[in-house]
């Protein structure tokens, strides 16, 4: 052991025990323009955003690190803003996703016949008391309505736009609503912070 410790000495090695050396050498290197087609395909294949620690393990016992995925996520997004693409890379929550350049969108609505993701007036006013108070009680958004709002909560529930947030500490302890990350899809958001100013 002593011999193996001599040898590591004045090279590159030197500061790592014998355990990550065999680790290092163990790992198979992934070249960038592999870890740029690799994230790029992760994203085309999913219809969810997907984060940096999710992407990660698709490089497992690699060299890959998270810093490399960011740069392979600044290439692509570089890449897709050009104007001859037809998708673009948004960031959503912490991950991403390749979404439909808007300027295509009116093309496309020509080709296909799919229902577009509507709401109702009194759903959507739900939606963005939610949006804004969060986490809230239902009593918070009947307050500001005017009208109960239950089956709303439960419709916008239903379609994955807000979940159960915990409970309130107010006597008889009511659920609290708050807002999803497909709510963040659907209205493009980064995160809930990129909500537009109330006034």
């Amino acid at each position: 052991m002593l011999v193996e410790e001599l040898s590591l000495e004045g090279t590159e090695l030197e500061g790592f025990d014998a355990a990550e050396v065999e680790e290092q050498e163990e790992q198979e290197f992934v070249e960038e323009q592999t870890i740029v087609s690799v994230v790029e395909s992760i994203l085309f294949s999913s219809d969810r955003p997907q984060s940096l620690a999710q992407m990660k393990q698709a490089f497992g016992g690699t060299n890959v690190r998270v810093s490399h995925l960011r740069r392979a996520i600044e290439i692509l997004k570089t890449e897709y803003a050009g104007a001859q693409r037809g998708v673009t890379l948004e960031e959503i929550n912490g991950a991403y996703q390749l979404r439909t350049k808007v300027d295509s969108m009116s093309f496309l609505r020509r080709m296909v016949k799919a229902r577009p993701f509507k709401l109702s007036g009194p759903a959507l006013e739900v939606l963005a008391i939610t949006a804004y108070k969060q986490p809230c009680i239902k009593a918070d958004v009947d307050e500001i309505r005017g009208v109960e709002s239950g089956h709303l909560l439960r419709g916008l529930m239903d379609r994955g736009l807000i979940n159960f947030a915990g409970k309130s500490e107010l006597p008889g302890k009511p659920m609290l609503y708050a807002t999803t990350r497909r709510f963040l899809e659907i209205f493009g958001l980064r995160n809930i912070r990129e909500l537009p100013s109330p006034e």
